[in-house]
C-alpha cells in the first residue's frame, strides 16, 4: 500500500475570522483523497510578540510533511522546514502606515516569502502587489485562485422589476457600502446589509430612505439563504484580495454589481456589469441598468454560470495538489 503523505493545513485561532478557512473548506475532501489532511489553528489572534512567536512555535510542533499555511499568519514559515512550507497570500492589505506598516510587511511579507520555498497568491492583482515588495520572488510565486462551494448552484427566481432585493456583503469601509445607499437614493428597493452596521451608516440610510434589512453573524445556510432570495448582488468595492461574492452571486444565477478594478476584473470576467466604485453615479447607473434591462440581465446571468467553472473546487484542489507533488518529489 502506498503511503499517503500529510498535508499540514496552517489556520488562524478558530472561529477567529470568517474567510480563509471557508475557502479550503471545500478543498479538504478532495485533498482527503490523496493525503492525510490535518487542520492546525494557531492558538493566538491578536498581533503581539508573545501571540506571533506563540503560533510560530505551535506551528512547528505541529509540523508534517508539508506544511500549507493557508492566510495571514505567514510568519510562522519563519520556523518550519523551508524545502515543504507554502505560503497562500491573499492581499497586502496592511493596517497602519509609515514605520508600523513597514515593520508588519517585513514580519508578515517580506521574510516570510524570503523564509519559503513555495508562495501562491489567490489572484494576478495580488501577484502583481506582492512582486512590487518582493521582486526576486517571482521564480517561487504561482497563482492559484479561491475555489467556489458546491453549496452554491444555480437557483431560478423570477427577477422582480417592481422592488429588486438588492444584497450586499459586508459594511467595512473597502465595502463602499455608502455610497450604495447615495447611489440608491429615489429606487425602488430592498436592500439587504450583511455585517454590523455603524450608527453612521444607519443615519446615512434613514437620510437617503432606504428601504433596507440588516443582518449579521449568520451560518453558512442563512447566507446562501440571502443569495436564494436576491435580484441583484452589490459589490462596489474599493479594494479586495479576490472578491468571493462576485462568483457566489454567479454561482446561484444572479447578476452582480461590481467595480471595474484589478482583481474583481479579474475574477469576474465579461460576466458582471462593471462601476466605478468611487462615483455615485455610475453607481446607480449600473443598479438601473440592470432593474430595467432584462436581455442584460439575462445575458450577464448566463455569462457568470460560464464563468464560475473556473473556480470549481475539483479544478483548484488539483493545482495544490500538484504543488504538493512537487513538493514530495524533491523530498
Amino acid at each position: 500500500m502506498n503511503k499517503k503523505y500529510h498535508v499540514n493545513l496552517i489556520f488562524r485561532m478558530k472561529n477567529a475570522d470568517y474567510s480563509i478557512e471557508k475557502v479550503f473548506k471545500p478543498l479538504q475532501p478532495i485533498f482527503g483523497r490523496h493525503f492525510v489532511v490535518d487542520d492546525c489553528y494557531v492558538p493566538y489572534y491578536k498581533v503581539s510578540l508573545w501571540s506571533i512567536i506563540s503560533n510560530m512555535w505551535f506551528a512547528f510542533c505541529h509540523r508534517k510533511d508539508i506544511n500549507h499555511i493557508t492566510g495571514v499568519m505567514h510568519y510562522c514559515a519563519l520556523l518550519l522546514p523551508k524545502k515543504n512550507t507554502i505560503i497562500t497570500i491573499h492581499d497586502l492589505n496592511l493596517p497602519g502606515a509609515g514605520l508600523k506598516r513597514k515593520i508588519l510587511m517585513w514580519l508578515f511579507v517580506k521574510y516570510p516569502v524570503k523564509r519559503a520555498n513555495y508562495i501562491t497568491c489567490i489572484t494576478e492583482a495580488t501577484k502583481r502587489e506582492l512582486l512590487d515588495e518582493c521582486p526576486k520572488a517571482s521564480g517561487k510565486v504561482s497563482v492559484i485562485y479561491n475555489p467556489i462551494s458546491p453549496e452554491f448552484k444555480y437557483s431560478k427566481k423570477e427577477f422582480d422589476v417592481e422592488n429588486p432585493r438588492i444584497l450586499h456583503i459586508g459594511t467595512r469601509a473597502n465595502k463602499n457600502l455608502e455610497r450604495v445607499i447615495e447611489a440608491l437614493n429615489g429606487v425602488n428597493c430592498c436592500l439587504v446589509i450583511i455585517g454590523q452596521l455603524s450608527n453612521n451608516q444607519k443615519l446615512l440610510l434613514q437620510a437617503n430612505h432606504i428601504n433596507y434589512i440588516n443582518k449579521f453573524r449568520l451560518t453558512d445556510q442563512e447566507i446562501l439563504s440571502e443569495y436564494n432570495s436576491c435580484d441583484i448582488v452589490s459589490f462596489p468595492s474599493l479594494y479586495e484580495g479576490f472578491g468571493m461574492p462576485i462568483i457566489e452571486g454567479q454561482a446561484i444565477g444572479r447578476p452582480v454589481l461590481t467595480s471595474h478594478r484589478a482583481p474583481m476584473t479579474e475574477i469576474s470576467g465579461d460576466a458582471v456589469i462593471y462601476v466605478d466604485p468611487e462615483s455615485v453615479d455610475s453607481i446607480r447607473q449600473g443598479f438601473l441598468e440592470i432593474i430595467r434591462n432584462e436581455s442584460l440581465r439575462k445575458n450577464i446571468v448566463a455569462k457568470g454560470l460560464n464563468n464560475v467553472k473556473r473556480f470549481d473546487a475539483e479544478v483548484i484542489a488539483e493545482k495544490y495538489m500538484a504543488l504538493y507533488n512537487i513538493i514530495l518529489s524533491k523530498k
